[in-house]
């Protein structure tokens, strides 16, 4: 008897070990995996283009121009390159670390806010941080040049330092105040999408305040400020759709086009990758949206994460532009809403397996693009820039050079 009591505690040891570090496992290898993207090629996108060659006639000293436009409103990552090429860094691999950098600060601010503000464990936080590295989304705007994962990099500590903010006492709470407000100035500067942590930050400067009359001076100047950034940075691109859709057009294709968006991200699964018919996709983002909801109810809060989550699902729903990426600075939240959301343990192993799994095609899918060599004009985005890459290598004698796009051309060469 006493020899099967040591061999139950035995199993329970392992068991324990087992579950501790099992997640704490997985995030090592793909950290070790995103990092073997460092080695990929550069891999361009409409967006990428203009923001590199912004960059290189910043460097050259002409101003941010792309096709002879000037690029002001999104200034703040073709400023990042600049830097890089002023370090003689102007390559793929550092372009990927910047990015990785800044994933980096993401995940810090992840987990601090799972951590402290949600109480989670820590072996759910690692499956939470394990679950973010593996969405497609993530790792996707992780290799190519783009502002989304620097956006993120400053979102997540600038969330964090505004929750540590109303936690401090007077003296020092103004400090994290001063860091807050830099930090989403920086956000506005990086992307547009920066205005939805406008209204957590007057939230947090109103609890700061002690006095009805600096109250109203905040809330005079965050609204002049708020309605100065919506009218330059939103307003604009909303009004060429809805003049050319119309209210109720344009109503209808964001509330479908989110909808499906929301089920790619909670499901891991690109609609173009592995279509669904419509609607099981549709259920599952139901499903999706009811364990949301149920969770945020359950929180019993509503601090800065929760008051930039809500605001920017509103920005989302009058944002008339599709892509899946315009979820990815809240879709750590999301992820976590969906673990608290699932209690039942069977359920939520079984949906953190599939997340994975899908999570892991994609991940093993581009590291062989980025290892394919000579193959990867055809592999990359399905062989969409092929053109441009064989123009810029002079690798297709046979293709004529007129086709590709010039700007392409020269950032491929550039940035080699």
């Amino acid at each position: 008897q006493a020899m099967e009591t040591l061999a139950a505690l035995d199993a329970r040891v392992s068991t324990t070990w087992l579950r501790k570090h099992l997640w704490r496992s997985i995030f090592i290898v793909l950290v070790l995996m995103y990092a073997a993207q460092l080695y990929s090629p550069l891999r361009i996108s409409e967006d990428t283009v203009g923001f590199l060659s912004a960059a290189e006639s910043g460097y050259r000293g002409e101003g941010l121009l792309y096709e002879g436009r000037e690029m002001p409103n999104l200034s703040g990552y073709p400023v990042m390159i600049v830097g890089l090429l002023k370090l003689g860094l102007g390559h793929p691999w550092a372009l990927a670390g910047l990015n990785l950098i800044f994933l980096t600060a993401a995940l810090w601010g992840v987990w601090t806010i799972a951590r402290r503000e949600y109480e989670m464990t820590e072996e759910r936080t690692w499956k939470l941080l394990c679950l973010c590295l593996s969405s497609f989304v993530v790792l996707k705007h992780s290799t190519i040049p783009m502002s989304d994962i620097p956006f993120l990099g400053i979102l997540m500590p600038c969330l964090v330092v505004m929750l540590r903010a109303e936690k401090e006492t007077a003296r020092r709470r103004w400090a994290y105040v001063s860091i807050a407000i830099g930090l989403v100035l920086l956000s506005l500067w990086t992307r547009r999408a920066g205005v939805a942590l406008a209204v957590p930050l007057a939230v947090t400067i109103w609890k700061c305040m002690t006095t009805v009359r600096q109250r109203v001076a905040a809330i005079a100047v965050a609204g002049v400020g708020t309605a100065a950034i919506v009218s330059r940075f939103t307003l604009h691109d909303f009004s060429v759709e809805l003049n050319r859709m119309g209210v109720l057009e344009t109503a209808r294709t964001i509330l479908i086009t989110r909808l499906s968006e929301f089920f790619q991200i909670t499901w891991n699964l690109p609609m173009g990758k592995l279509p669904l018919p419509l609607p099981m996709a549709f259920g599952l983002a139901a499903f999706s949206i009811g364990c949301v909801l149920y969770a945020a109810m359950q929180v019993g809060k509503f601090g800065p994460v929760e008051i930039f989550t809500l605001t920017y699902v509103g920005v989302l729903f009058v944002w008339p532009y599709p892509d899946p990426r315009f979820w990815l600075p809240i879709a750590p939240m999301v992820l976590l809403y969906m673990l608290q959301a699932l209690r039942w343990r069977r359920l939520r192993i079984g949906y953190t397996l599939l997340y994975g799994m899908l999570g892991c095609g994609s991940l093993a899918q581009a590291t062989y693009v980025t290892f394919s060599g000579e193959k990867f004009p055809d592999l990359y985005a399905s062989g969409h820039q092929k053109i441009n890459y064989c123009v810029a290598n002079q690798t297709c004698p046979d293709i004529d050079p007129s086709l590709a796009q010039p700007s392409a051309v020269r950032v491929i060469r550039t940035f080699r």
